[in-house]
Protein backbone atom coordinates (compact mmCIF):
# COMPACT_ATOMS: atom_id res chain seq x y z
CA UNK A 1 0.00 0.00 0.00
CA UNK A 2 2.77 2.49 0.77
CA UNK A 3 4.67 1.55 -2.41
CA UNK A 4 1.48 2.77 -4.46
CA UNK A 5 0.96 5.99 -2.51
CA UNK A 6 4.61 6.48 -2.78
CA UNK A 7 4.29 6.16 -6.66
CA UNK A 8 1.28 8.35 -6.72
CA UNK A 9 2.91 11.13 -5.24
CA UNK A 10 5.72 11.38 -6.98
CA UNK A 11 4.49 10.45 -10.37
CA UNK A 12 6.28 7.15 -11.27
CA UNK A 13 3.53 5.60 -13.33
CA UNK A 14 5.33 2.34 -13.88
CA UNK A 15 6.04 1.51 -10.26
CA UNK A 16 2.19 2.76 -9.29
CA UNK A 17 0.75 0.05 -11.81
CA UNK A 18 2.94 -2.55 -10.60
CA UNK A 19 1.84 -1.69 -6.67
CA UNK A 20 -1.86 -1.73 -7.67
CA UNK A 21 -1.16 -5.10 -9.59
CA UNK A 22 0.77 -6.74 -6.60
CA UNK A 23 -2.39 -5.42 -4.19
CA UNK A 24 -4.79 -6.92 -6.39
CA UNK A 25 -2.76 -10.58 -6.59
CA UNK A 26 -2.53 -10.33 -3.12
CA UNK A 27 -6.41 -9.72 -2.65
CA UNK A 28 -6.90 -12.52 -5.29
CA UNK A 29 -4.86 -14.64 -3.60
CA UNK A 30 -6.46 -14.00 0.05
CA UNK A 31 -9.81 -14.20 -1.43
CA UNK A 32 -9.02 -17.96 -2.94
CA UNK A 33 -8.02 -18.96 0.47
CA UNK A 34 -10.54 -17.14 2.69
CA UNK A 35 -13.44 -18.09 0.80
CA UNK A 36 -13.72 -21.67 0.78
CA UNK A 37 -13.11 -21.50 4.37
CA UNK A 38 -16.07 -19.22 5.37
CA UNK A 39 -18.77 -20.78 3.16
CA UNK A 40 -18.98 -18.69 0.58
CA UNK A 41 -17.08 -20.45 -2.37
CA UNK A 42 -18.45 -23.89 -3.37
CA UNK A 43 -16.62 -26.56 -2.71
CA UNK A 44 -16.82 -29.70 -5.05
CA UNK A 45 -18.56 -32.46 -4.05
CA UNK A 46 -17.71 -33.69 -0.48
CA UNK A 47 -14.40 -32.93 0.37
CA UNK A 48 -14.40 -29.76 2.71
CA UNK A 49 -12.03 -26.83 2.53
CA UNK A 50 -8.52 -27.11 3.63
CA UNK A 51 -5.67 -25.04 3.59
CA UNK A 52 -3.49 -25.52 0.50
CA UNK A 53 0.12 -25.71 3.00
CA UNK A 54 -1.21 -29.09 4.47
Amino acid sequence: MWSAIWSWRHRAAGAHILSLAIMMWGLVVGASELLPRVGYANTPGDVPPTWLCD
